[in-house]
């Protein structure tokens, strides 16, 4: 008790398990939980003269040209891979989707998570 009775007289407090934290001291939330792709998602790694996919789906190169289909949808052309993300077409419909976006390209839904040293790394949702 005397230990306890010095650190107040001091100015310091003493908290015990299940007490609140003072305002301002309790620890930072943790980030939300991203929301967990749907069925179907394919994970795309494409650049440098290379593509994998895991997922259902097909990847075809021609003449130059990656492009792929994921679940029953339509082929989505890979384009450009650069600092600002990566240039996807789908019939006829080009849209540049930045590292850390997820949009809409014609039915699918793209979220792109990684592009470095002139690859990127995708999640392609099939139509639902």
């Amino acid at each position: 008790m005397v230990l306890l009775t010095g650190l107040l007289i001091t100015g310091c407090t003493a908290t015990t398990a299940g007490t609140p934290e003072p305002a301002g001291t309790a620890a930072p939330a943790p980030p939300a939980a991203a929301a967990p792709d749907p069925p179907g998602t394919c994970v795309v790694v494409a650049g440098r003269g290379s593509v994998s996919m895991r997922g259902s789906g097909r990847v075809s190169t021609v003449n130059g040209r990656t492009s792929l289909t994921c679940g029953s949808g339509p082929a989505l052309a890979i384009g450009e891979i650069g600092a600002d993300g990566v240039a996807l077409e789908v019939s006829g419909s080009r849209l540049t989707v930045a590292v850390g976006d997820r949009a809409t390209v014609g039915p699918y839904t793209v979220a792109v998570d990684q592009v470095a040293d002139g690859q990127v790394r995708m999640r392609v949702s099939p139509p639902r």
